[in-house]
């Protein structure tokens, strides 16, 4: 019997935020496809699991969703639309896919706008950081984190790294000392691509 697919079933393999965020779908092809984020409840469940903010500001947006439910529908629906954009910006850079990024540049470039007009550095506790103009996060304050995550990716590490799961399609950030990650995970998708391929070879044999 399949497990019923849940956060507690949910694997964590991404290697940055932006490709856990992405990979909050089963797989992003329509056979055995779950969505994890159905509502933004759910959406600030997965927040806190890999700590995208601190507790106090996710509870904060807790109350925020429930005070004013249709803000939060409407904010789901950019969050879903924006994990849209960022697959289909890194598939393609996974792909080596200069067609397929130029596609999705523009889309990908207005999200990251949108987000970094909304942040910007400031002195805190005698230290630069990196803060939000507004006091209090807003319902989208997760999704700016996950899309500096992006631009950090894309800035400061080896793009040749970013690779996709040629099983599920889930995107993800190659850490191995040796760079030969195939997989999102070797016991999932590795098994299950090596079973295909063996029943494969036993039927042309």
């Amino acid at each position: 019997m399949k497990k019923e697919k849940s956060f507690e079933t949910l694997l964590i393999a991404g290697g940055a935020l932006c490709f856990d965020f992405i990979n909050t779908v089963s797989a992003w092809r329509p056979k055995n496809y779950h969505e994890y984020l159905p509502d933004y409840n759910e959406f600030i469940r997965w927040c806190e699991i890999v700590a995208v903010l601190p507790s106090e500001e996710l509870e904060h947006l807790k109350s925020e969703a429930r005070a004013h439910p249709d803000q939060a529908d409407r904010a789901l629906k950019i969050i879903i639309h924006t994990r849209q954009v960022l697959f289909d910006f890194f598939s393609a850079l996974a792909a080596n896919d200069p067609q397929g990024m130029t596609a999705a540049l523009p889309s990908f470039n207005k999200a990251l706008n949108e987000s970094f007009s909304s942040i910007g550095f400031a002195i805190t506790a005698e230290r630069l950081g990196l803060v939000y103009h507004k006091q209090q996060p807003d319902l989208l304050t997760p999704l700016r984190k996950i899309l500096l995550s992006a631009y950090n990716i894309l800035t400061t590490e080896d793009l040749t790294r970013i690779k996709e799961c040629p099983t599920c399609k889930w995107v993800f950030y190659d850490r191995t000392k040796n760079g030969k990650r195939r997989w999102c995970s070797s016991d999932s998708c590795g098994t299950a691509d090596k079973m295909k391929r063996y029943y494969h070879k036993k039927t042309k044999a």
